[in-house]
């Protein structure tokens, strides 16, 4: 039966075209400081661009998160996701067990984390085109950037939880 929603595909295009824009930008703000050590620096009018990055990450990793659970829930949209990183989109550690992350699970640990950090990372694997390049019989390595969340929250049983989610596998 239909919810009657209207839901569907396109606020999460937009939402992950935001995230994905936000976070690569974050790895060129150093370079726009005048004094390149962050202990040492004045109040700089870039810091007044940066002062709300950490809510809109935060917004829009919440949003994403929860319409992707409402399109799934719909049209089963994430199912097709995990056929396409088998691998996960991160990892989920639990008493020490790490284990991969799917899509859903990633969605579900964003909406209900306590905290979040992130990282920008770099790899050498494309992060949306390893897979089919490997199932080609290619190896193609570069400079790729990786940015990454790390989200922490409790389960019911009182047993705590860390997910480090990957986040253009994830928005892809």
């Amino acid at each position: 039966m239909r919810s009657g929603l209207l839901i569907n595909d396109e606020p999460l295009i937009k939402l992950g075209h935001r995230l994905l824009c936000l976070f690569f930008s974050l790895y060129d703000f150093e370079a726009f400081y005048r004094d390149p050590d962050p202990r040492l620096r004045d109040p700089d009018p870039l810091d007044n661009f940066r002062q709300f990055e950490e809510n809109e990450i935060s917004e829009n990793l919440l949003t994403l998160a929860a319409l992707a659970r409402a399109c799934d829930d719909e049209y089963n949209l994430l199912g097709e996701a995990n056929k396409a990183f088998p691998r996960g989109v991160g990892t989920l550690t639990t008493n020490g067990k790490v284990e991969p992350l799917t899509i859903r699970e990633a969605c579900n640990k964003i909406i209900h984390a306590q905290s979040l950090a992130y990282d920008l990372a770099r790899g050498t694997e494309n992060p949306i085109w390893d897979k089919w390049y490997r199932d080609q019989g290619h190896t193609v390595t570069g400079d790729f950037k990786t940015p990454a969340i790390f989200v922490k929250g409790t389960r019911q049983n009182g047993k705590i939880w860390e997910a480090r989610i990957e986040l253009v596998r994830s928005i892809n």
